[in-house]
C-alpha cells in the first residue's frame, strides 16, 4: 500500500517582484515501510517538499495523498485533524542537531 504519493507538485513563492519555484513537476510514491532519504543543495527544496508532505502546506499545482487521502483537496479542519492522527516520522537535518 503507498503511504505518500506526490503528483506533478509545484511550489512557488513570491520574493518581491521575483517568482521562486522551489518544487517543478516533482513525482514521488513511497511505499508503507519504505525507507527514503531526500538529500541536495541548499535551496532546492527539500523541506518544502517535507512540508507538502506532512500536510504543513499547500502546493501551488499538484497532489499530495496521504494513505490515500488527498491532503490538497481538504479543508483546513479537515487537514489538521488528519494530520494530528497520522503516524509517521518527517524530519530535517536541524531537528537532529
Amino acid at each position: 500500500m503507498l503511504a505518500f504519493r506526490m503528483e506533478n507538485l509545484e511550489m512557488q513563492f513570491q520574493m518581491g517582484n521575483t517568482t521562486v519555484h522551489a518544487l517543478q513537476g516533482v513525482s514521488l510514491d513511497v511505499e508503507e515501510g519504505e525507507f527514503v532519504s531526500i538529500v541536495g543543495t541548499s535551496g532546492c527544496g527539500k523541506s518544502t517538499l517535507l512540508n507538502l508532505v506532512g500536510g504543513l502546506m499547500k502546493p501551488t499545482e499538484g497532489k499530495v495523498y496521504v494513505k490515500g487521502e488527498d491532503l490538497t483537496e481538504m479543508n483546513e479542519n479537515g487537514n489538521q485533524f488528519f494530520v494530528r492522527n497520522l503516524q509517521c516520522l518527517l524530519h530535517t537535518t536541524r531537528t537532529l542537531l
